[in-house]
């Protein structure tokens, strides 16, 4: 088996095949979804009127669906190119650093933020006044894997995520998810890379980097 088939035949789910088809609707597990995803399976809420044959299923015509958002409704690009098996990218992630771009297709991105707050105990009171002074940086976890194509050992990909990581200035984000939170502000600042151990693997190599929003300040609009 090539390659390709291999990885299709991971990555590639039962739903993507059916949604893939021309006018044959996409199946759901939703029951299996909450499970991979979260560890539990919903409870059986009784008096609800009954369902199909499968009640953990729920069904989507995609031929009365309108055409896929290429878009956010920010504007940024949701797909970027095809990744090694011909399919299309989703949220894909590229750091510009140094003027040089960074692809990574193959990553998952969580975003972090706290504001800053200030208690003040009140006196015979059970209670406290909170007050907001201000909103603390995004801070931006990605982790993702490097992928050779012929399954060797993928050192070029490797040295190029070490030289974005070792860039000593501000780099700049570029992520359909990440545009909806930082704004037009895409300034980050790499913080930490982790390349965890990986034995007897020699094809695919997991990374993990976080990044801190790097805020633009106008002193002259501080009154």
């Amino acid at each position: 088996m090539s390659l390709k088939s291999t990885i299709e035949d991971r990555i590639l789910t039962g739903a993507d095949k059916a949604a893939n088809a021309t006018n044959t609707p996409a199946i759901f597990d939703v029951a299996q979804i909450l499970q991979t995803l979260y560890g539990f399976k919903p409870i059986v809420i009784p008096g609800l009127p009954a369902a199909p044959a499968n009640t953990n299923e729920f069904i989507i015509d995609t031929s009365k669906l309108p055409k896929r958002r290429v878009r956010t409704n920010q504007g940024s690009p949701i797909y970027g190119l095809q990744d090694m098996i011909g399919r299309q990218v989703f949220l894909p992630l590229t750091i510009v650093a140094n003027g040089v771009d960074y692809d990574f297709p193959f990553t998952v991105i969580g975003i972090k933020c706290k504001k800053i707050l200030i208690e003040t105990p009140m006196i015979e009171r059970s209670a406290s006044v909170i007050e907001e002074i201000g909103v603390d940086a995004y801070r931006i976890s990605v982790k993702g894997f490097l992928v050779d194509p012929l399954n060797d050992f993928p050192d070029n990909q490797l040295y190029k995520l070490k030289e974005m990581f070792e860039c000593k200035t501000t780099v700049k984000i570029k992520s359909a998810l990440v545009d909806i939170f930082l704004g037009g502000n895409d300034q980050v600042v790499i913080s930490n890379l982790d390349v965890p151990e990986k034995p007897k693997v020699i094809g695919v190599r997991d990374f993990s980097f976080e990044l801190i929003q790097d805020g633009v300040l106008d002193l002259y609009a501080v009154k």
